[in-house]
């Protein structure tokens, strides 16, 4: 259920209708759908191992899922072009992206608990692949961006020359593949955690309240 919440909150395919001078931008695959099926899934395995020595991380990973929730209903009215939507958006983002991390990690400790050592390992890769791919990268794009903004103040010539030839064609793909590596590989990564865990836990003997993302 988190997978899948997560996937819609990663692909965006918006279309934007007016009504009376007002626009509205509706995302067909919806945001808010996604965050409350990740609201959903946290909830369930936040109890399930409630008590347990990662329960606070649990917590607090549900506590970063809801101000994202409420970001994805006031898109809806504002747009992401409104500077200070977009700053509130990337900060609460990349609290949400160290909750995922933190999220995975919680998993991994849970595994072991399980007695379900490469589902460990696994949980331990993802949590490492969302803190380089989705934590890492936010927090230099973000620092890219401030530094573009505050160059194109003071030379906004020089962010107007357009580069041609192998070089940019060399670019765009470097690009294409870090953007591909930066939205998806912690994603993949996340659902082949899942994906081994429930099959190592449908090999054990059934336990009570045993859960998994």
């Amino acid at each position: 259920m988190i997978f899948w919440g997560l996937l819609l909150c990663i692909i965006d395919f918006k279309i934007k209708l007016g009504f009376s001078g007002v626009v509205y931008r509706i995302d067909l695959l919806s945001d808010t759908i996604g965050m409350i099926l990740v609201i959903v899934g946290v909830s369930r395995v936040a109890s399930t191992y409630k008590g347990s020595d990662v329960d606070d991380w649990f917590v607090f990973s549900l506590v970063c899922a809801w101000p994202t929730f409420g970001l994805t209903i006031l898109e809806v009215f504002v747009g992401d072009e409104v500077a200070w939507y977009r700053f509130l958006s990337s900060t609460v983002g990349l609290f949400s992206m160290m909750a995922t991390a933190l999220f995975c990690f919680a998993m991994h400790y849970v595994a072991l608990d399980s007695q379900l050592p490469r589902s460990a390992d696994r949980w331990k890769g993802t949590a490492i692949t969302v803190l380089v791919w989705w934590v890492g990268a936010g927090i230099a794009a973000n620092i890219i961006a401030l530094a573009v903004h505050l160059s194109w103040i003071q030379n906004p010539s020089q962010w107007l020359t357009i580069q041609v030839g192998s070089a940019l064609i060399f670019g765009t793909v470097v690009v294409l593949a870090l953007l591909f590596c930066m939205l998806f590989l912690p994603l993949i990564s996340f659902w082949r955690s899942t994906s081994h865990m429930q099959r190592e836990l449908g090999r054990l003997p059934p336990v009570e309240g045993a859960a998994v993302a």
